[in-house]
């Protein structure tokens, strides 16, 4: 079986050329064209001295029966010349037309979104395509490779030595260039560099660069409504030495393969799909890179994991892929599926004796010809196309379904997952024209139309040059509705009759007004609101299709512009409404409203004047409450006020001489910023202040103790006393009333030995200055 197997193989690229070739005579030869050529039948060819010039055609009707036993047809074809040769018999009815110069156009455009594989050649991730790009059209493609994972080349079934997992983690980068100089044949290259690293390996990181790939592709040239292509490459594979760059000659492989594509979307009922396979033999010569390397080791073989990162192998290989790509517009998934058939035409013999072999635990190809053994690979990917001409984003996901854990000392392992991700690029060297059509149409000249006469005008407020937006236009006696007026206070009615008209007019904030227009057969011979005059008002001139304009002004009244107050007042820990408060609200102008709460706590003030305004609230059991409140003109402003219940012991108490509070204000550390949690006896400083308006003028006293310079206490002590009376004077506290002092650590009310006595320092004190 191994012998037979070998001679199969061995002859395989041979058959492969040969049946290759023998597919290409026996299909329908291709049309060639050129641009801007006819899409009819091609004209028959010049008679030459060995063929007389056939006798014209004579129309005949399409025969019923298959051609006669005597029908002969003889002649050649090639990539480069086409088709040579006669023919007689029934006549050419597989013979397709060319393409047409839309067709080409659109096979150029599309040609753009073919892209190359990690070889170079166009296709998917691994698999190329029977074809490529329009002629003269190329590709460049930077792809980068990444993995990592652990236990992976060292298991507790397939040890390394001693060690049962490992930690491996790959990169590589691969850069390729393919052109299609004729419409046949494409060249293609490719360099290729990446690293492994291995937690297990001895050296842990292996390098490789400038690993190169040169090819040819050939295939039948694109034809419309073509269903199959097909073509053959062939790849001269250049290693890299290993310890340094350049070439290794003895390390040179070639892979050949025969491709075929089946394209729906090139068919004229398109579905965007293509499926390829591709069928092939790789000559592997990389074990002779490390001979070197193994000889100088006593004729060891290398490492599994030195196998996996450097990519040896000791056999050839039969390679088979298969996959489908879905061609739409701005993306091309695609998914494919890939395996590697060993062959052992060097004759490499495997032993199972040797330590490297022993400690591994490798099988040998000649006993473990499972498929399980076999490199094969599932590949999920898509190309992207956006706005960009020509470029194309790629991503792509390997999958190792075989090879990934069961390792044969003759073969690199396979993967368990490699990601792809890279953009790649066409340009087409002979952008072509976009086809122009030119139509014949006729044209319908129509009389023209009668008058139109139409009132255009523009709504101001009344003694000013404020323009009206949203005012309501209607007709008398109109039935088709009103007109409104844009933001710049411009309307225009529909068609009327000449005449004298009178506009009602109605606005939000404005009085109902009137206007007057007199329509007339010529129209006004200036407009007033830039809008250009139409070419002629002249009634004789109804050849005109613009129509003629009556321009007029009109002013509105504006209301009393006034707003209003709409609020609720709530219990701050209940939030629920708050009955019989007493709201106070201060306009703009100094003028107090009082309004009080309904049993739900709601409230409501109109005929505010604009402007900022104090909402100052008293109800039975609380704090006092200030708010501020902004009021717009034509406007409700919302105002929901929260009231504190008074405690049930007061933390404030008035004596002739001070205002005492039983708790201290607490600020941000080394800062005058009052902390959340004093908020409530703020309002309560406030609320006694207010309640007692015989208390004319209090002087709001910060002391520090005598942690940090004299001249920071100093700072921090008056921006905090001053930070006490702006939150005093937001709420409602005359800013008359009050004065900030600070005293730095010059004031202390005790030693400031113990962080006990520093805080009873850190205060601050409300000392009644002035009383009625």
């Amino acid at each position: 079986m191994h012998t037979t197997m070998k001679t199969a193989t061995s002859w395989l690229p041979v058959l492969l050329a040969v049946g290759w070739s023998v597919q290409a005579q026996g299909q329908t030869p291709p049309t060639y064209y050129s641009p801007g050529s006819p899409s009819s039948e091609p004209a028959p060819a010049e008679p030459t001295a060995a063929q007389p010039a056939a006798p014209a055609p004579q129309a005949q009707p399409a025969p019923a029966t298959a051609p006669s036993a005597g029908a002969s047809a003889s002649g050649s074809w090639s990539f480069a010349s086409g088709f040579d040769g006669d023919a007689s018999g029934s006549g050419s009815a597989g013979a397709k037309a060319p393409m047409s110069d839309e067709q080409a156009y659109q096979w150029r455009l599309q040609s753009l979104k073919l892209h190359n594989n990690i070889y170079g050649s166009t296709g998917l991730l691994r698999i190329s395509d029977a074809g490529s790009g329009a002629e003269g059209t190329f590709r460049i493609a930077l792809l980068a490779d990444w993995f990592t994972t652990s236990s992976f080349l060292c298991t507790e079934d397939r040890p390394c030595g001693k060690a049962t997992e490992d930690d491996a983690t790959h990169f590589g980068t691969s850069l390729s260039l393919s052109v299609t100089p004729l419409p046949y044949l494409e060249a293609f290259a490719s360099f290729r560099s990446f690293a492994n690293s291995n937690s297990e390996g001895r050296p842990e990181l292996l390098q490789v660069l400038g690993d190169s790939i040169i090819g040819l592709k050939a295939f039948t040239p694109a034809e419309p409504n073509k269903l199959f292509r097909f073509g053959g490459e062939a790849q001269l594979l250049l290693l890299n030495g290993t310890g340094g760059v350049g070439l290794d000659g003895k390390g040179t492989g070639l892979r050949l393969r025969a491709l075929s594509t089946v394209d729906f979307a090139a068919m004229e009922d398109a579905i965007p799909m293509r499926i390829y396979g591709n069928l092939g033999y790789r000559l592997d010569n990389s074990a002779q890179v490390v001979a070197d390397t193994e000889e100088a080791r006593g004729n060891m073989p290398i490492t599994r994991i030195e196998r996996f990162g450097l990519g040896i192998n000791r056999t050839d290989f039969v390679e088979i892929g298969l996959g489908v790509e879905g061609t739409f517009e701005y993306i091309r998934p695609f998914l494919a599926y890939t395996v590697d058939l060993p062959l052992n035409r060097q004759d490499y013999v495997c032993h199972k004796g040797k330590a490297t072999t022993r400690a591994f635990h490798d099988a040998c190809l000649g006993e473990n010809q499972t498929f399980a053994y076999m490199p094969s690979r599932l590949t999920i990917g898509a190309r992207g196309y956006p706005v960009l001409k020509g470029f194309a984003p790629m991503a792509a996901l390997d999958i190792g379904v075989t090879g990934t854990s069961d390792f044969l000392e003759e073969v690199a392992p396979q993967a368990p997952w490699t990601l792809y991700f890279g953009l790649g690029y066409a340009f087409d060297t002979a952008e072509p024209e976009p086809i122009v059509k030119t139509q014949q149409v006729e044209k319908v000249v129509q009389l023209a139309p009668p008058p139109q006469f139409v009132i255009r005008g523009k709504v101001f407020e009344k003694g000013t040059t404020t323009p009206v937006a949203n005012a309501i236009i209607t007709l008398p006696g109109s039935m088709a509705g009103g007109f409104a007026t844009g933001s710049e206070g411009v309307f225009e009615t529909r068609s009327v009759q000449p005449g004298a008209y009178t506009l009602s007019i109605t606005a939000e904030g404005y009085h109902p007004g009137q206007c007057t227009a007199q329509v007339e057969t010529r129209q006004s011979a200036q407009d007033p609101f830039g809008v250009p005059p139409s070419p002629s008002a002249d009634a004789s001139a109804t050849a005109s299709s613009a129509p003629i304009i009556t321009e007029i002004t009109c002013e509105l009244e504006a209301l009393p512009r006034m707003g209003n107050i709409v609020g609720r007042v709530m219990d701050a820990a209940t939030s629920s409404g708050v009955a019989n408060a007493s709201v106070v609200v201060t306009d703009a102008q100094g003028k107090e409203h009082r309004v009080t709460t309904d049993g739900s706590g709601n409230f409501r003030l109109d005929g505010v004047v604009p402007g900022a305004v104090k909402v100052q609230t008293e109800a039975e059991k609380y704090l006092l409450s200030t708010e501020s409140a902004n009021v717009e003109p034509r406007k409700d402003a919302q105002v929901n006020i929260n009231l504190n219940a008074r405690p049930k012991q007061s933390n404030v108490v008035v004596t002739q001489t001070q205002i005492i509070i039983r708790k201290q204000i607490n600020f941000e550390t080394d800062s005058a910023v009052i902390k959340g949690d004093s908020t409530s006896l703020m309002q309560e400083i406030a609320d006694v202040i207010a309640r007692n308006p015989s208390i004319k003028l209090v002087e709001v006293q910060g002391h520090t103790d005598n942690t940090g310079t004299r001249e920071h206490n100093q700072e921090l002590s008056e921006r905090r006393a001053n930070a006490v009376k702006d939150w005093l004077v937001a709420n409602g506290i005359e800013a008359s009333r009050l004065e900030a002092t600070g005293y730095g650590q010059t004031r202390p009310i005790a030693p400031n030995v113990t962080a006990a006595n520093r805080a009873k320092n850190r205060r601050v004190q409300f000392v009644i200055k002035e009383r009625q």
